[in-house]
């Protein structure tokens, strides 16, 4: 009796893993999904990076979109020229100009900079943005706390010996996902071609600045006057440029009186990269 019923349970287990293992085998074959060969070669040349710099949620999704929905193949911006040479050769287009971007962090305050008061808060941006907009007595300077580093999947940002962010031009991409974090909106991706910068934000009145910060603009306009190219202008107390049509002459590097214009990378190590004030 004993063995009969064991042999009965045996028997009903069996039957119903066959059912449930035909069942299965029959949904497999209905929603099986179909690889695309041609997407699986665009996903490929993609870096994998999945930073949605592309505006797509991840590489996969951009693959899939490039295909399906014939959008713009040079949308990958970490990527660059190399990649979208690539996708282009698979997709059969013509390969359109790609011009690579890179971060720049428009201050160079930090320890530079006076504070208002002390901030002991969370060590973030965003949240010390929200006390009294932040503890720097400028209220357009980078307070420090490394937002965009943390953000950054490539390791480009870092906070220098003044307590500023800046970027590592050799490994930033231009995702352009510091500039989405950054709360005091200082952050801009520029043509790496340009290599003349002016490092402030404040629109604050230039005997205002000088008051908090020693490395502020001003707003003397001695850059607009001497720039051969006209691509410096002044708006609200603060010189900037338009990166137009700038030959990096420097020459304004060289007038200004605050340093705040800057010029050239030392690309020695993490530690000694610094924009270089070649009037120093």
């Amino acid at each position: 009796m004993k063995e009969n019923i064991i042999i009965q349970s045996f028997l009903v287990m069996g039957s119903v893993s066959f059912v449930i293992g035909f069942l299965l085998s029959i949904a497999a074959k209905k929603f099986k999904v179909v690889s695309n060969p041609k997407k699986d070669k665009v996903l490929s040349a993609l870096p994998g990076a999945n930073c949605g710099a592309c505006g797509y949620v991840g590489c996969e999704q951009y693959a899939e979109a490039i295909v399906s929905s014939n959008v713009e193949i040079n949308l990958c911006k970490p990527g660059g020229e190399e990649t979208v040479k690539k996708i282009a050769e698979i997709m059969n287009k013509e390969v359109s100009d790609v011009q690579r971007m890179v971060a720049v962090v428009l201050c160079a305050g930090g320890s530079r900079a006076k504070d208002e008061f002390l901030y002991k808060g969370l060590k973030s941006c965003y949240y010390a943005s929200k006390v009294f907009n932040g503890q720097k007595k400028c209220k357009y300077a980078c307070l420090g706390f490394g937002d965009c580093v943390e953000v950054c999947p490539f390791e480009a940002i870092f906070i220098n010996k003044y307590g500023v962010a800046e970027v590592d031009i050799l490994k930033c991409t231009g995702c352009g996902l510091c500039v989405k974090v950054c709360p005091q909106k200082i952050i801009k991706l520029v043509s790496c071609s340009y290599q003349v910068h002016i490092l402030c934000s404040s629109k604050d009145k230039g005997n205002i600045v000088r008051q908090i910060c020693s490395v502020g603009c001003i707003g003397c306009g001695l850059c607009v006057k001497t720039c051969p190219v006209r691509d410096i202008t002044l708006e609200d107390n603060l010189a900037f440029m338009k990166y137009d049509k700038c030959n990096n002459c420097e020459l304004c590097v060289i007038k200004c009186p605050t340093k705040s214009i800057v010029s050239k990378i030392q690309l020695n190590s993490k530690e000694n990269f610094s924009f270089i004030n070649i009037a120093k």
